[in-house]
Parts: structure tokens; sequence; C-alpha cells
């Protein structure tokens, strides 16, 4: 029985482990991500700044449109904020998902283990009884004979 109960703290110890690496590879997984998109948000970022290094007016009497330029810098700003606002919501969506799986995946695994736990208990159980009712049986048996020779030999002492 306790044989069954180590077995299950063992697959119970290599669920957590095993659970610790795919928390960490998703984290890694998100990381690079994230760090990707980052970049791409800066070459953006750049590529908007020397577009508008380039419309700078060939001549100074000819001026800069800076309610175009406001415009343009307030729709990138509105894009990073709400690039990172979609980014995060989907994230958080995906860990949830992943989170649930996990938790639905582990309850399973263990709710197997306390029925495999049980099925061994109960052969375990059932063979310890065949076990007692055998050996008690040969136990029997050897107390009844030395009784016997017990006796005989008691009964030739007398005798004699």
């Amino acid at each position: 029985m306790n044989s069954g109960f180590g077995a299950i703290d063992g697959i119970d110890t290599a669920l957590v482990e095993g659970q610790a690496v795919v928390e960490e590879r998703l984290r890694a997984h998100i990381d690079d991500r994230l760090t990707s998109i980052a970049r791409l948000i800066r070459s953006d970022n750049q590529a908007l700044a020397s577009a508008m290094r380039e419309r700078e007016p060939v001549t100074p009497s000819e001026p800069l449109d800076a309610e175009l330029m406001r415009q343009t810098l307030r729709a990138v700003k509105e894009l990073q904020a709400g690039l990172a606002d979609d980014m995060q919501s989907t994230v958080e969506g995906r860990m949830r998902t992943i989170s649930d799986q996990l938790h639905r995946e582990t309850q399973s695994t263990t709710e197997s283990m306390v029925k495999v736990a049980e099925v061994l208990g109960e052969k375990i159980d059932r063979l310890s009884v065949r076990v007692d009712e055998g050996v008690g049986n040969d136990m029997q048996v050897v107390i009844d004979r030395m009784t016997d020779a017990i006796q005989a030999m008691s009964a030739t002492r007398r005798s004699a």
C-alpha cells in the first residue's frame, strides 16, 4: 500500500516539475514574441521619423504643416498604446487558456492516480488475505504435526 502512495507522490512531483518546465518555456516564448514586437514598433517609429525628416521643407520659406505633424504623432502614439493593450489581453487570454488546460489535465491525472491507488490497494488487500490464509493454514498444519510429535515423544518417555 505504501508503494502505491509512494508512486503517486512520485507522479505528483513529476507533474509539478513538468508544469514548471512548461511555464518556463511559455514565459521564454512570450518574452521572445514581445521583444520582436517591440523591435517592430521601434523600426516603424524610425521609419516614420525618417519619412518625416525627408518631408522637411526644401526651402525655409515653405512651412511645415504643424497640424499634420501632430495628427501623425497622435496616431503613432495611439497605435503604440493600442498595440500594447491588445498584446496584453491576447497574452492574458492565452495564459488563461493554457492554465485552464493544465489544471484540467492535472486534475484528470490526479483522479486517475487516485483510482489506480484504490485498485492497487484493493488488490494488495486481497493478496494479503490470500497469503495470510495460505500461511495460516500451513502454520496450523505444522503446529498440529509438532503437537502430535511432542505427544508421541511424551508417550514414549512415559512408557520407558
